[in-house]
């Protein structure tokens, strides 16, 4: 009677323990909360510790912009650099004339569309280690590590991951302070409209000076994004939307996805702002 009772309190507590409490969309998350490194191995990882960027890994964006609603900066190959181990993305103000049109700031952009075409499949995890310099409440700049689906050039995109999004001011609070979140954005077309679906990770504060990873686990039926190695949210498909729209679910693609760096100016920059990325890789179940 007492081994049976010691191993139903010891089924209940791996119960416990295995069961997810971070904050999801509706449904439990089938994710954990601490991610178990152990249970996966390596298949990518750029340390960036060449003299120069890997352009086999790397599309550089010159004279580039990915919006309409970039009226006043523009991505330019300035903006990106490898220096003492880091890949470094800039932002500064620096006006530049492109096919006629003018731009008073300067941003820097990468993504993994190059000739190797390094990807994200479901059930792996993906993870970079980050330091962003400190800002000042009239920067108004967003550096960002995301993920897109192949073979989606333009924007929006029909789904976009912001695996880390820097940012000043808080639309709850109508505050300026430093703070990091995750975004889940999907796009569609339904029969009543256009089907805009985005949710936030609760915003949380952290030292900036100091390097954070940024981590997301892709599986078919969920999104999950960690920081230093805690998840943060889940995005479950097919959970009830926070669009109004009839039919509007979260659905992730099918598609691999594709890894990218960039540093947004939204509306001021006095100063020059560097995001320095120490790694990237992606790793996979060892299973």
């Amino acid at each position: 009677m007492k081994k049976i009772q010691f191993h139903l309190i010891t089924l209940g507590l791996l119960l416990v323990l295995s069961s997810a409490t971070h904050k999801t969309t509706d449904s439990p998350s089938t994710s954990p909360d601490v991610f178990n490194y152990n249970d996966y191995i390596e298949v990518f990882k750029d340390d960036f510790d060449q003299q120069q960027l890997n352009t086999n890994y790397w599309r550089v964006a010159d004279n580039f912009f990915k919006t309409i609603e970039q009226r006043n900066y523009i991505y330019t190959k300035d903006n990106v650099k490898v220096q003492d181990g880091n890949l470094v993305i800039s932002a500064q103000r620096q006006k530049v004339t492109f096919n006629d049109k003018s731009y008073d700031y300067t941003g820097g952009f990468i993504d993994s569309n190059s000739t190797q075409a390094i990807t994200l499949k479901f059930n792996q995890y993906t993870e970079a280690r980050i330091k962003i310099t400190q800002y000042k409440e009239s920067d108004l700049s967003e550096p960002g590590f995301f993920g897109i689906p192949m073979n989606y050039e333009s924007w929006p995109h029909p789904t976009e991951f912001q695996i880390m999004k820097c940012s000043i001011f808080d639309d709850n609070t109508q505050q300026n302070y430093p703070y990091v979140y995750n975004t889940f954005i999907y796009y569609q077309w339904v029969d009543n409209g256009d089907c805009r679906i985005q949710y936030r990770s609760p915003y949380k504060k952290l030292d900036f000076s100091e390097y954070h990873t940024y981590g997301m686990l892709l599986k078919e039926n969920e999104v999950t994004f960690y920081i230093d190695g805690e998840a943060q949210f889940s995005y479950v498909a097919n959970d009830p939307s926070n669009s109004s729209l009839l039919g509007c679910r979260i659905r992730i693609p099918k598609k691999d996805i594709l890894l990218g760096f960039d540093y947004v100016v939204k509306n001021t920059l006095l100063t020059p702002k560097q995001m320095y990325v120490d790694y990237v890789r992606i790793l996979k179940p060892k299973k």
